[in-house]
């Protein structure tokens, strides 16, 4: 890391130089402060938690929308805040250095978000089994199933978490937790897909 004085000297010849040249400087400098993350593999499977429920929520809108329904609100509102929960976890996982006295706010969001989701999660869930709007019988009793099975991995998630079960000294129970909530929350969605009349046919069925 470069001390002042050095900073300074390089500095020191901006005013002269030509934009292109102070823009390598500036990255140069840049390069020597090094970012430092405090829980890496837990903020990445956070991170990917959170790239999946996007695109899950905006799956179901533009399928719904497709499709002439607008019955998926609960779906879309509930993957939208489980998205702010990951995105407020990783970021208060991976750079807890850097938030200082924020952190606790950041955290504060994390947990009252993570309490919105779940509780959005259930009501949408509870929606599309008591008005779905696909009129297969096959399929309802199909997303049913699969929102039983979003309901059981995510409890086998918890229980793994609150157990401290961990499979690598650098992939501990937090991230491991993440991982089988990425599997719950696929799940969740196939239900909704199903119960919404959106899940598009199979090739065996268009035969």
């Amino acid at each position: 890391m470069a001390t002042s004085q050095e900073l300074l000297f390089e500095l020191a010849p901006i005013r002269n130089s030509s934009v292109w040249e102070n823009r390598l400087l500036l990255i140069r400098i840049g390069a020597s402060q090094r970012v430092h993350v405090t829980e890496p593999m837990t903020m990445v499977t956070d991170y990917l938690l959170a790239g999946e429920c996007v695109f899950f929520g905006l799956s179901l809108l533009a399928r719904s929308r497709r499709a002439g329904r607008g019955s998926v609100g609960l779906w879309v509102a509930a993957f939208a805040v489980i998205t702010l929960a990951a995105l407020a976890g990783g970021t208060a996982h991976g750079f807890r250095l850097y938030l200082g006295a924020n952190g606790s706010v950041v955290w504060t969001v994390t947990v009252w978000s993570i309490g919105a989701g779940a509780v959005l999660l259930l009501l949408a869930g509870l929606r599309s089994t008591l008005r779905p709007e696909t009129g297969a019988q096959k399929d309802r009793k199909a997303g049913a199933n699969w929102l039983k099975k979003g309901i059981l991995v995510s409890a086998i998630g918890i229980v793994l978490m609150v157990s401290k079960v961990a499979l690598h000294p650098h992939f501990n129970q937090n991230d491991l937790y993440h991982v089988v909530q990425m599997v719950g929350l696929y799940c969740f969605y196939r239900g909704g897909l199903l119960l919404h009349g959106l899940n598009p046919p199979s090739r065996l069925r268009r035969r």
